[in-house]
């Protein structure tokens, strides 16, 4: 039960970080951890990746499936 919760924790911190490229993209704070610059679509992209891991981290939580 604590690999599960585990993998679950890692999956969400995961795409919390993810937030952090999306969140630059669109100029809403300042991230001085990534250094260059991050484009509109390439925001998109990190804002996608993240949403695809908390998903991810729910699906697997709920013991579905295709939480992969």
């Amino acid at each position: 039960m604590a690999m599960r919760l585990f993998f679950i924790l890692l999956l969400l911190v995961h795409g919390s970080i993810h937030l952090l490229g999306f969140v630059k993209a669109f100029g809403f704070v300042q991230v001085d951890a990534l250094r260059l610059p991050i484009g509109p679509i390439a925001g998109a992209g990190w804002l996608a990746a993240a949403g695809l891991f908390l998903v991810s981290a729910a699906l697997y939580w709920l013991g579905h499936r295709a939480w992969w």
